[in-house]
């Protein structure tokens, strides 16, 4: 079960803890939540690991904030354009990037690699106050498709 504290901006999760830099309301447009994690984007063209959390009780909007719609992109789609504009205006300067993805959903308490044809649940671990997924695939991506 998960715990949010949000006068200390911390999320607590059985033996885990976790921040989160906002809590985005139903009535937040996918504009208002790309804003808030653009920042996260940027992180990881400078090298660092990024994650972006939809959290919410079936049918809340968490499909359609992360994937959007036919006519409005979600959160994954724009991330994945800026990723990849920012890598070719830096390429340009002879820099290289390797970019990898994974994607992986909680659903009652059991974690699913999204990317994954088997639909075994996948173990939370921790390791030196750092989580990781234990066999949560990461595929090469070339492009923002």
């Amino acid at each position: 079960e998960l715990h949010c504290d949000e006068a200390n901006a911390t999320v607590f999760c059985e033996d885990l803890t976790g921040r989160y830099e906002a809590v985005l309301w139903d009535q937040a447009e996918q504009d208002d939540v790309f804003q808030h994690v653009e920042p996260i984007v940027e992180d990881i063209i400078d090298g660092y690991n990024g994650t972006i959390f939809a959290y919410g009780v079936t049918g809340s909007g968490k499909t359609h904030t992360m994937m959007g719609s036919d006519k409005l992109d979600g959160v994954i789609p724009q991330c994945a354009r800026r990723v990849f504009e920012r890598i070719q205006a830096r390429g340009r300067d002879g820099q290289t990037f390797l970019v990898q993805v994974s994607f992986l959903e909680i659903y009652n308490r059991q974690i699913f690699d999204l990317l994954c044809s088997e639909r075994e649940p996948l173990t939370l671990r921790g390791e030196s106050g750092a989580a990781y997924v234990e066999g949560l695939s990461h595929h090469p991506a070339s492009g923002a498709q």
